[in-house]
């Protein structure tokens, strides 16, 4: 059984509501409304971006000091290892970038998340022990 949208389907008032034009303080909210949804989606991209790339450079980090960390310990088995004042500087390194990294990840969720909750509506305080619940 195939469907089909038609107009014969509403009631009069509700078809004729819909077709009514719009007064301009409602098309002047809906077209801010669209251009906040232009900023949200397109203009932060970047800043999102950003925030990605350093949580994605963080995890390839950790990963590439975890290979380090098994190479070094197959070379010390093996009877060659490497000196070990080279291994501290480049662990003691890599820890600070991914701790910087880290922070800078933290944040930019937080700044996301801090913008989108300017458009939530949330109970006043103490009506509710939890806002969802």
């Amino acid at each position: 059984m195939a469907f089909a949208l038609t107009t014969s389907a509403l009631p009069l008032p509700q078809l004729y509501s819909t077709l009514q034009p719009k007064p301009e303080a409602q098309d002047g909210a809906m077209l801010h409304d669209a251009r906040m949804n232009f900023r949200r989606r397109a203009v932060n991209q970047a800043q999102r971006f950003r925030c990605r790339a350093a949580a994605q450079f963080n995890s390839l980090l950790a990963v590439g000091a975890m290979l380090l960390a098994r190479h070094t310990l197959l070379r010390i088995e093996l009877g060659h290892p490497w000196p070990e004042k080279l291994l501290r500087r480049l662990l003691g390194f890599t820890s600070g970038l991914r701790w910087l990294l880290a922070i800078y990840a933290i944040l930019c969720v937080g700044h996301i998340t801090l913008q989108a909750a300017k458009h939530w509506h949330w109970p006043p305080l103490g009506t509710k022990w939890l806002p969802w619940w």
